[in-house]
C-alpha cells in the first residue's frame, strides 16, 4: 500500500462539497467552519497534485479529475458505513444516521491503530509497525472504541489484542482504504500518468507461465506500474484478498461456499497426468494399474492441497498406498527430482509440455478432474484500468494457450 494518503477528514469535507456544491453547506454538514473546510481542500488539491472544483460564484463544481475522485471517495465512504452497520462486527445501532454520525468522528489515526493491532500478536509490535509510541497507540485505539460504541480489546496470554468483532471491522476497513489508493491512481490515469500499483496472490501449483506472459503484456503497455506477487497457501492469501492486501488472486479455484464476499472467475481447466522420467520401468507399459504405482515412492505436495487429494482418491480403495516420499509445492523440484529417479508425480499438460524431453505421461486415465485456473476478487470490487487490463490479458492468454494445447487437454472453465 501507499505509505501515504489523504487523511479521512480532507475526504469527508471533500464529499461534502462535492454532494453539496458548496463550502457553507459542506461545513454545516460536517460541524466545520468554512475556513477550516476551504482549507481542508487545499490540503487535498496539493497532495494529490490536482484541481478538484472549480469556484465560481454561485458555487464550487466538480472538475473531471473532482468527478474521477469522488466515485471513490463514495465508495470508501460507504465501505466504512456498511463495515459498522455490519452484523459480525456487532449489535445494529439505532439508523444509519447514528452510524453516519460516528464515521465523522473516525480518523486515519483511528484506523491505522486498529488495523495494526488487529496484525500484530500485541500493542507492542503494534505500535512499532506503525511507528508510534505505545500510549500513542492506546490512545488512537481507545478512543476508537468509545466512538463506536462497542469492546474492540480483550486481553490475551500475550497482551492486548482485538475481539472477533473488531476484526472483522479492521478487515473491512482494510478494504475502505483501498478505495482511497485507487483513486490516486485513476487521477494519475485520467492525467495520462500511468503509475497503477497492485498485489497478485498467488497459489503454489498454478499456472505460473499464464501469468508470467500476462505480466510481461501488462507492463509492455504501462511500464511505470508495480506488481506485486505474494505466494503463499490458500487459506492465507484467501484471508489477505477479503481484507484488501491483495487485490486479485490466482491458482485453482476452490473458495468454500460460506465465503460470500468473495467471487470467482474461471479461466480454463487443465488436465491432471501422472508422470515419471522417459527412462522410467513404468514407461514402457501399455496400460497401468493403480497397484503398480504404489510400488514407487511419489513426489506431492502437503495435506490438503487439491493435488495431493486426488492421488488420495486414486489410492482410497487400493490394497497398497504409496510412500510419500518428497513433500514440496515447488513445481521446479517436482521435475528435477523425476528426471533424475524412478518416483512419480502428478502434472498437468502444461507441466509436462515444459519438460517433454525427459518427462512423460503415463497411459492412466483414472484421475479425478481438476478444478478450473481462474481468479477470485472480493465481491463488488471495483478494478482500476490497469488491473482491468491485466484480467483481459490473462483471459486472453488462456484462451490462447487452449487452442494450441495437446489432445484437447486444456478446456475451458466449465468443461
Amino acid at each position: 500500500m501507499r505509505e501515504s494518503l489523504p487523511p479521512l477528514r480532507q475526504l469527508r469535507a471533500f464529499f461534502a462539497v462535492a454532494k453539496s456544491q458548496s463550502v457553507t453547506r459542506a461545513a454545516q454538514a460536517i460541524n466545520l467552519s468554512q475556513p477550516a473546510v476551504t482549507q481542508l481542500i487545499a490540503n487535498l488539491e496539493t497532495s494529490l497534485k490536482a484541481s478538484l472544483f472549480s469556484r465560481t460564484p454561485t458555487g464550487s463544481y466538480l472538475t473531471p479529475l473532482g468527478e474521477v475522485f469522488l466515485a471513490r471517495v463514495e465508495r470508501l465512504l460507504g465501505h466504512m458505513e456498511d463495515a459498522l452497520c455490519e452484523p459480525t462486527v456487532g449489535a445494529p445501532f439505532a439508523s444509519r444516521e447514528t452510524v453516519r454520525a460516528m464515521l465523522i468522528k473516525i480518523s486515519s489515526h483511528h484506523v491505522r491503530a486498529l488495523r495494526s493491532i488487529a496484525d500484530s500478536s500485541s500493542f507492542d509490535e503494534a505500535a512499532r509497525q506503525i511507528g508510534v509510541s505505545q500510549p500513542s497507540l492506546q490512545r488512537a485505539a481507545r478512543e476508537l472504541e468509545r466512538i463506536v460504541e462497542r469492546p474492540l480489546y480483550h486481553r490475551t496470554a500475550s497482551g492486548m489484542n482485538v475481539t472477533r468483532p473488531a476484526f472483522e471491522l479492521a478487515r473491512r476497513l482494510g478494504i475502505a482504504m483501498r478505495e482511497v489508493e485507487y483513486g490516486v491512481e485513476e487521477i494519475e490515469a485520467s492525467r495520462g500518468h500511468f503509475t497503477g500499483r497492485f498485489t497478485i496472490g498467488a497459489i503454489p501449483l498454478a499456472g505460473v507461465n499464464l501469468l508470467a506472459l500476462a505480466l510481461n503484456d501488462l507492463l509492455d503497455a504501462y511500464p511505470n506500474t508495480q506488481i506485486e506477487i505474494r505466494d503463499g497457501r490458500y487459506e492465507p492469501m484467501l484471508a489477505e484478498l477479503r481484507s484488501g492486501k491483495v487485490d486479485i488472486l490466482y491458482g485453482i479455484l476452490r473458495c468454500p461456499p460460506e465465503i460470500e464476499d468473495v467471487v470467482e472467475a474461471p479461466l480454463f481447466r487443465d488436465r491432471y497426468r501422472i508422470v515419471v522420467r522417459r527412462s522410467h520401468p513404468l514407461a514402457r507399459r501399455k496400460a497401468i494399474k493403480v497397484d503398480e504405482l504404489a510400488e514407487y515412492d511419489w513426489i506431492l505436495p502437503g495435506a490438503g492441497n487439491p493435488r495431493r487429494r486426488v492421488v488420495e482418491l486414486l489410492f482410497s480403495d487400493a490394497a497398497q498406498q504409496p510412500r510419500i516420499a518428497i513433500e514440496t509445492s515447488s513445481i521446479a523440484a517436482h521435475k528435477a527430482i523425476l528426471a533424475s529417479s524412478d518416483r512419480i508425480t502428478l502434472l498437468t499438460e502444461s507441466e509436462i509440455k515444459e519438460r517433454s524431453d525427459s518427462l512423460i505421461a503415463l497411459p492412466f486415465e483414472g484421475l479425478a478432474a481438476r478444478r478450473p485456473e481462474g481468479f477470485a476478487i472480493r465481491k463488488g470490487w471495483k478494478p482500476t484500468l490497469i488491473q482491468r487490463h491485466f484480467m483481459d490479458l490473462m483471459q486472453r492468454h488462456a484462451q490462447a494457450w487452449m487452442a494450441t494445447a495437446p489432445d484437447g487437454s486444456a478446456r475451458g472453465p466449465s468443461s
